[in-house]
């Protein structure tokens, strides 16, 4: 019996660190994440206002339809994104999503500087080759944002508080403009 005992305790320690590796690798095997449904028939390097219908569509886990909302997908290769939204009067959310689904940066209209909210989205390298054109005394109006891969696609979101308000909430968050920048 206390032969046995080792035997047992290896075994559920196997079994247990062979399901921890199946569980954190199932992410890479995921063909229908968020970047590819949200990608699917987004333009490259352009705003698309998506309809609730598209959006059901898309059967989003979590997605509250009081929002009205736009996609970009973008390539960092010819350069970084520049990604802008109007601060609407109710609230906008800016989802940065990597290509394999990871959520990898978030932001509210609270960060909007006069009323706009501007993100720029680069590789590492690109980012560093910004920040070493920076002069120290600069006052930055845009959030930089550093992508753990080149390709993403960017989720704008404007609140619709009621039925009334899904119209005009629909024309904000279609008025973000994201587009490519050569450095």
């Amino acid at each position: 019996m206390i032969f046995a005992l080792p035997f047992f305790l290896g075994a559920v320690l196997i079994a247990v660190m062979v399901h921890l590796a199946s569980l954190l690798a199932l992410p890479g095997f995921a063909t229908n994440d968020a970047y590819a449904r949200l990608g699917r028939n987004a333009p490259i390097d352009q705003v698309a206002a998506l309809t609730q219908a598209q959006i059901a569509a898309l059967d989003l886990p979590f997605y509250d339809r009081s929002f009205e909302t736009a996609v970009c997908k973008y390539d960092l290769s010819a350069g970084v994104l520049r990604l802008r939204a109007p601060s609407p009067d109710t609230m906008l959310l800016v989802t940065l999503i990597a290509r394999g689904g990871n959520v990898y940066f978030s932001v509210s209209d609270r960060a909007a500087i006069k009323g706009l909210v501007e993100v720029l989205v680069g590789t590492d390298a690109q980012i560093e080759q910004i920040e070493a054109s920076d002069k120290d005394d600069e006052v930055l109006g845009e959030l930089r944002v550093r992508a753990p891969k080149p390709q993403g696609v960017a989720l704008i979101r404007v609140f619709a508080p009621d039925e009334t308000s899904k119209a005009r909430a629909a024309e904000e968050a279609a008025q973000a403009s994201c587009q490519i920048e050569t450095l």
